[in-house]
């Protein structure tokens, strides 16, 4: 069996501040890391008196307090739903135009995307995934099938949830002049 989780939580490094204080430990240090459309390392100790905190964490905290608010939110979450209701406008249009899409790529913003923007197997046909953990299952929530990845299928147009992998995925696929869409924001990637 495989479980779904959904991170229902995302953290700045002042609330992991917080959290690690109420234990006795201390942020040393601080990176930004590409995952997931970039994400923050933090690296943490037992506190002492003789603990070096480096630059990165005091510069990360300062732009935290300069840039996040609940203005700041409220906005950000406003320009997602903007993306999502671009994605559904161009899923839309596709089928109009008789174009069947099919997705390529099973990580868990499929499901976070799909739920959000209530998208369904009616839009996106099905999602193929290279693993064999996915593969003949169905995405969380709006159950679309997840399927291996078959030579002989048209995939004319692919809606790429792992993006990321986007070079490795068009390498590996044999049909040519297929149409990349990355879903938010949406866009080309040929």
């Amino acid at each position: 069996e495989r479980f779904y989780f959904d991170r229902p939580f995302y953290y700045t490094l002042t609330s992991l501040r917080s959290i690690f204080s109420l234990y006795g430990m201390e942020i040393t240090d601080v990176k930004l890391i590409k995952p997931h459309g970039g994400s923050i390392r933090v690296y943490i100790k037992k506190k002492s008196k003789n603990i070096k905190v480096t630059k990165n964490v005091e510069v990360m905290l300062k732009k935290e307090r300069e840039l996040i608010s609940e203005n700041f939110i409220k906005i950000k979450f406003k320009n997602f739903k903007n993306e999502i209701n671009n994605l559904i406008k161009n899923l839309k249009k596709f089928k109009e135009q008789n174009i069947t899409i099919k997705g390529y790529g099973a990580p868990a913003r499929l499901a976070t995307i799909t739920n959000f923007a209530n998208i369904d197997k009616n839009l996106i046909k099905y999602v193929i995934d290279d693993s064999e953990l996915k593969a003949n299952r169905y995405s969380p929530g709006k159950h679309i099938p997840i399927v291996p990845y078959n030579p002989d299928e048209d995939l004319s147009h692919i809606i790429l949830f792992a993006y990321e992998y986007f070079h490795s995925i068009k390498n590996k696929i044999e049909q040519k002049n297929i149409e990349y869409y990355k879903p938010v924001p949406f866009e080309k990637l040929n």
